[in-house]
């Protein structure tokens, strides 16, 4: 017994250091990335979120904007990727940080643990943030592991970064579409699900490094379907509001612009690619005109 335990230790020590090694070889080789990382010199402004600021700003006709969202993206690692494109883009004066209601319920808490979106963004994280992540997930070593296979294609070093992504569908918006939406964001089990701990935490953390490094902090609330917004619970909404009140943010908001069914995917939550060519357009037009309101505690 004592032979094959020792066997396997010398079987298996090999292994152990070499996945130390590759780990340690791509916290710095993705790290650096930030730092090579540039913007053209003529953005000053980024778009940072989820798949709803990523399907609604089209940076093709924003000139001074990147869009660098990404689905599922929660605040956790919004904040990581904001440290990580300033440091190097002394330009950016403006950050549109895409939130709306579901980003505030604890169901976002699913994505934030989950390994596939864990992965675009393992390698910027500090090692303590990184050790902290790997122990909420399912079999950890196996998604270390299974991380190396960045090493066969460098471009997926980039991952983190994000992009505009829009895409089109023959089917309409409708309301089983809608419903199961809302479910899935806001209920469990037939019970409302709670906030998530987590995103609102990084919510304050994004604010106070906009704060200390002099960034303005716009709130983008992408478009919704009526009937959709109309099914929102109350609860979501009121915290909504309350925490961009608490920090006195200013906030881009849809809902005296017309949309049609045609402007939306089937949820009611995230825009066609028609509806994100208005609500770019209408971006554009309100930073033009400096109409972006100011939400204080008596609006709501």
């Amino acid at each position: 017994m004592r032979k094959f335990i020792k066997n396997t230790i010398y079987f298996l020590l090999p292994v152990f250091l070499v996945a130390v090694f590759l780990f340690l070889y791509l916290n710095v080789v993705v790290k650096q990335t930030t730092i090579k990382y540039k913007l053209n010199s003529k953005i000053n402004i980024i778009a940072i979120g989820d798949s709803h600021i990523q399907q609604s700003l089209n940076d093709s006709i924003l000139f001074t904007i990147k869009n660098l969202a990404n689905s599922s993206e929660s605040f956790v690692y919004s904040y990581y990727k904001l440290i990580a494109i300033t440091k190097n883009n002394p330009q950016i004066d403006t950050i549109f940080l895409g939130a709306s209601y579901h980003s505030f319920s604890k169901y976002y808490d699913d994505f934030t643990y989950n390994s596939s979106v864990l992965k675009k963004y393992f390698y910027i994280l500090p090692f303590k943030k990184q050790l902290e992540m790997i122990k909420k997930i399912n079999d950890p070593f196996v998604f270390i592991i299974s991380s190396f296979k960045i090493l066969l294609k460098p471009s997926r070093y980039y991952d983190w970064i994000g992009y505009f992504n829009n895409y089109s569908t023959n089917v309409s918006v409708n309301e089983q579409s809608i419903v199961n939406r809302i479910n899935f964001q806001y209920y469990k089990n037939d019970s409302l699900y709670g906030y998530s701990k987590d995103n609102i935490s990084y919510f304050y953390k994004i604010v106070q490094f906009c704060k200390v490094n002099k960034i303005e902090l716009i709130i983008v609330n992408t478009p919704l379907h009526k009937s959709y917004q109309e099914k929102i619970p109350k609860d979501y909404i009121n915290k909504f509001y309350s925490l961009v009140s608490e920090n006195n943010l200013s906030i881009i908001e849809f809902d005296k612009f017309s949309f049609e069914d045609a402007d939306f995917l089937p949820d009611g939550d995230h825009v066609s690619k028609r509806g994100s060519e208005k609500s770019s357009k209408i971006i554009d037009s309100l930073l033009n005109n400096r109409e972006i309101k100011h939400i204080t505690n008596n609006m709501r």
